[in-house]
């Protein structure tokens, strides 16, 4: 699917929109950038509430589904604050591709600069036991409220994202390398191990900019359920990867230690995960028409043996 992401450029005219389509924010007052990921960007107001809207159309029914599984959430023990959403935005007009709403939670991102200064022990400590608590969650609760199969949105992904790399390299690499490529897609999707696990309640994008810590470096919450879903434990590690790899272990270390149970495929799901997820830049650069990040993408294959 291609698409053009929407022109959130005129923030004065966003705040008036976002007044009008979500009163509980009113007044909403001077908008700021936060940050903008994969599918949205965040953006706060004066008033201190956050709005995450989508500048792709995949993610309309991702803020449906938080709309409905955040509020089983919050009547759930878990270990640090979760949005608490007041404004579903439907897509159309100002915003293409809606948006979801909420007060902003306290703390900050933890960002690489802010781990190099923190308890890095103590924090892992933490957000294992945030992942233990959620992969303790009733699975048939999860479905009830809408989280997806996570079978399903796996392969979802797996097909999308062979797709776009197929299409978006075909005349940027060479021959050998562009069959080298789609022999590896075959593989992937042919591997039955890459779905062999008990599924659990996943958050399903445990990163940086998601996980929000203190001044003390005490984890205080966890943003951004878009892509919760009763999947792959591993879906709630693999991110860390990209924030300090020694981090990731650690959490998965201190997720058994704390009782957490790491299947025999965990390990290998694990390393293909690394592969796969270097194929998120060229799906997104592929659907916005960019050639950049393809281009920084190819890097990290060639890295990581896939070509």
């Amino acid at each position: 699917m291609r698409w053009i992401p929407p022109d959130f450029s005129d923030l004065g005219a966003l705040a008036t929109a976002l007044a009008a389509a979500c009163p509980a924010a009113a007044p909403v007052g001077e908008l700021r950038l936060l940050g903008e990921g994969y599918f949205s960007v965040a953006l706060a107001s004066d008033a201190g509430y956050v709005f995450r809207l989508g500048t792709s159309p995949d993610v309309v029914a991702r803020h449906r589904k938080e709309w409905t599984a955040l509020p089983w959430l919050a009547t759930r023990e878990l270990p640090a604050a979760i949005p608490a959403p007041s404004c579903l935005l439907d897509p159309g007009g100002p915003f293409p591709f809606g948006g979801i709403g909420y007060p902003m939670l306290a703390g900050r991102e933890l960002l690489p600069s802010v781990l190099a200064r923190s308890n890095r022990r103590a924090l892992s400590r933490q957000l294992a036991a945030f992942n233990v608590a959620m992969h303790r969650l009733p699975v048939d609760e999860g479905r009830a409220v809408g989280l997806p199969d996570g079978r399903a949105v796996d392969r979802w992904w797996l097909e999308a994202y062979r797709h776009s790399s197929i299409d978006a390299l075909r005349g940027v690499l060479c021959a050998v390398e562009h069959a080298r490529l789609i022999r590896w897609w075959d593989a992937m999707l042919a591997d039955r191990r890459i779905s062999n696990y008990e599924p659990v309640v996943v958050h399903g994008d445990i990163g940086d900019e998601n996980i929000l810590v203190d001044d003390t470096s005490h984890l205080v919450g966890i943003l951004d359920f878009e892509h919760a879903a009763v999947g792959d434990p591993i879906h709630d590690f693999r991110q860390l990867q990209y924030l300090d790899e020694t981090f990731m272990e650690d959490v998965i270390n201190d997720y058994v230690d704390l009782g957490g149970r790491l299947d025999d495929g965990f390990r290998y799901r694990i390393d293909r995960e690394r592969q796969f997820g270097a194929f998120g830049d060229i799906w997104r650069a592929w659907g916005r028409g960019e050639r950049g990040p393809i281009d920084r993408a190819l890097a990290r294959l060639r890295l990581l043996g896939v070509l």
